[in-house]
């Protein structure tokens, strides 16, 4: 099948129309590589009004800088026209960008001559600064100078190391020499930007490669709470597997490391409320397994959808093993799976105790009966609740506040 049908339509319209039309960017890469390709991006020499008088469903995401998305066929294409950039003073946008019809021109704005690389509509390829080459040499090498890349957007530098651990490739001698100069202007870019880079970057398949080499190791103690804790970063070497989302490694550092709070992350990252209660989640039980409790308990306090990377953890935080299956087999012997399966409730309690005040009690009481059932002490059966309630009560109720 070829990957880039879906694009024929696009760049028919757009050469039938009278205009160059070519794929671009990180698809034309992958291509190359072999690799799943995600979003086919199209530059063309036709401005954006020209482009959206061409196609029924364009949504103009970026007019000042050439781009909108074309929608066909419940498919979205970033379409951009060519372009030529000047200085960045913010180090991330053009301060100004003119329009070209040459397409090496284009291509000249680039980051690494691996994404510097166009296709022809008949797939033919534009290559003018050797990216395929760069490609076979497995290594990164900066459009033009380097050094002007990085000032541009410094995030480029983070982007550098990222495809090191996507794709194994090395940094080439200039590239990197400029990276290591540069490295204090990571410090401009945005947290939100650096947040992206780094998720990509411990996710990628030669991650533990790209943990040892030097360029990462300095790059990352320039990044926030890396840089006031850098010995975490020599640490790092001992990885050995990707993982499988960023504050997972906050995880793991965490609990591998006394002197590091989670908490410290979630100050230097803007991460989601769902992210920060998994994390706390996945702490709790890494505690709660190298504590020896129940396999039960554990699995009844941690979501299922966060299995595979609480095992993942495991592995690589030298507990002993626990692989998904054990996970799922004690999920599924579970007698229940919220408190509102216990077969005694709060108002049960009440009745069981009509002297007593309401209280913090009723609560205390329920958690230690739901801790019973799910550890198999006590069957989850309303007569042998109440009797235990019953017979436990005299003996508790120094704990319990009338």
């Amino acid at each position: 099948m070829d990957v880039f049908k879906p694009a024929e339509p696009i760049l028919r319209c757009l050469i039938e129309a009278g205009y160059q039309a070519y794929i671009v960017g990180g698809s034309v890469r992958d291509y190359l590589l072999n690799t799943p390709i995600n979003d086919i991006d199209i530059a063309t020499s036709a401005k954006p009004e020209q482009v959206m008088a061409l196609f029924p469903q364009v949504i103009p995401v970026g007019l000042e800088h050439g781009t909108v998305i074309v929608r066909d066929h419940h498919t979205s294409f970033e379409v951009t026209t060519l372009r030529e950039e000047t200085t960045y003073s913010d180090r991330r946008h053009p301060d100004a960008v003119h329009f070209v019809t040459d397409v090496v021109k284009d291509l000249a704005r680039r980051d690494f001559t691996m994404n510097a690389m166009t296709l022809t509509e008949s797939k033919e390829l534009i290559d003018p600064f050797d990216g395929q080459s760069d490609i076979i040499n497995k290594q990164i090498q900066a459009v033009g100078k380097a050094n002007k890349r990085f000032n541009e957007d410094p995030l480029r530098m983070l982007r550098a190391i990222r495809f090191c651990s996507q794709l194994g490739f090395m940094i080439e001698d200039q590239t990197k020499c400029a990276l290591l100069a540069n490295l204090p202007l990571i410090s401009e870019v945005s947290i939100e930007r650096i947040q992206v880079e780094l998720e990509k970057f411990f996710k990628g398949s030669y991650l533990p490669e790209a943990l040892i080499l030097p360029e990462t190791k300095k790059l990352l103690s320039h990044l926030p709470f890396f840089n006031k804790k850098t010995a975490i970063i020599a640490d790092l070497i001992n990885v050995t597997l990707p993982f499988h989302r960023l504050i997972d490694v906050f995880v793991y550092l965490s609990f591998t490391h006394d002197d590091i709070i989670l908490t410290g992350f979630y100050k230097s990252y803007r991460l989601s409320n769902v992210q920060k209660r998994e994390g706390l989640m996945l702490l709790a039980a890494l505690e709660r397994y190298q504590q020896k409790e129940s396999l039960s308990l554990i699995v009844y306090h941690l979501p299922s959808h966060l299995y595979e990377r609480f095992s993942d953890l495991v592995a690589r935080s030298s507990l002993d093993s626990l692989d998904l299956v054990m996970l799922k087999q004690a999920n599924q012997a579970l007698p229940i799976h919220s408190k509102q399966d216990m077969a005694l409730t709060g108002n049960d309690l009440i009745q069981l105790f009509p002297e007593r005040k309401r209280g913090e009690w009723i609560g205390e009481m329920l958690d230690r009966l739901e801790t019973n059932v799910i550890s198999g002490k006590l069957p989850n059966q309303r007569e042998y609740l109440k009797e235990w309630v019953t017979w436990s009560y005299p003996i508790e109720k120094k704990s319990f506040n009338y």
